[in-house]
């Protein structure tokens, strides 16, 4: 008893010890369209802070890892207890949902009409490796083999698992063997190293043309400028998850779990604050954001 008490005041401390605005005045207009691992997609009016289930998956024993493909589809991973990954896409005028081919984690290039994603060696271990690959989104069987990746840095899922950032119309950055950060250039075929080591990209903070990366043990956090190198710290705690940078207001959104609660912040680049912006509600792979 004594024991769960302390640990109730952790948890009270670490909610109180980040700045934060009232419950319910955020700034932000939009939705925001996220899972916390479960057969249930969300979406969050920024503006309110209401939140409602608009897709149920009836056949997949969770959701995660959503890509934007237009306004109206998304293509995300889904999987089966003992079952592989595979990749779905969702209408959300609809609801209807086609099987795309086996994968997980993509990232969608509008430019090319291409989707990036993985596909693990095990699926249900760690160690093994994954490689990385590339297809027309109205062919992927057809996907094309762009490198295998290696075992995996760690056992950490929110680490490992994360899709591959990108960073202009034709290149993408992700994280390879010797733990090391590479590009890719879509339209030359081109990877090349970046010197980033014992990082993994997060997100592309467009403002600034930065890379936003966290380190392989998921504590620390930094923005790095690919040309020179140059890394410097962001404050976002310890155990976070679900990373979503969205440009229109230069946020990274987060969330961080503590007990069984859940809680979405939003970092402020410009100040450098951290704000408590919605309580009980997790991220747990990442979110999209539409700004109608």
């Amino acid at each position: 008893m004594k024991k769960s008490f302390v640990i109730f005041l952790q948890a009270i401390f670490l909610i109180t010890s980040i700045s934060c605005s009232k419950w319910g005045e955020t700034g932000l207009k939009g939705k925001l369209l996220y899972s916390c691992n479960t057969t249930h997609l969300y979406r969050l009016d920024l503006s309110s802070l209401n939140e409602d289930i608009i897709y149920q998956e009836n056949d997949f024993y969770f959701i995660c890892y959503l890509t934007s493909v237009s306004n109206q589809k998304i293509v995300f991973s889904g999987k089966q207890p003992g079952s592989t990954y595979v990749l779905r896409l969702l209408d959300l005028l609809d609801n209807k949902v086609k099987t795309l081919r086996e994968g997980f984690s993509s990232t969608y290039m509008a430019k090319h009409n291409v989707l990036f994603f993985y596909v693990r060696h095990e699926p249900f271990t760690f160690k093994d490796s994954m490689d990385l690959y590339v297809g027309k989104l109205d062919s992927l069987e057809n996907s094309t083999l762009i490198c295998q990746l290696g075992k995996p840095a760690i056992g950490s899922y929110s680490i490992n698992e994360t899709p591959v950032v990108q960073i202009s119309e034709d290149k993408i950055v992700f994280h390879g063997i010797n733990n090391m950060i590479y590009e890719y250039d879509y339209s030359t075929g081109e990877i090349s190293e970046t010197g980033l080591r014992n990082l993994y990209p997060i997100a592309w903070r467009e403002k600034t043309g930065e890379l936003i990366c966290g380190d392989l043990k998921g504590e620390d956090f930094f923005l790095a400028n690919l040309p020179n190198k140059k890394v410097q710290p962001i404050n976002l705690g310890k155990e976070t998850m679900g990373w979503t940078y969205i440009k229109e207001y230069d946020i990274l959104l987060y969330s961080q779990k503590i007990i069984e609660w859940g809680i979405i912040y939003s970092y402020n680049f410009s100040n450098t604050k951290n704000e408590r912006l919605k309580f009980n509600a997790t991220i747990m792979s990442n979110a999209i954001y539409m700004s109608k």
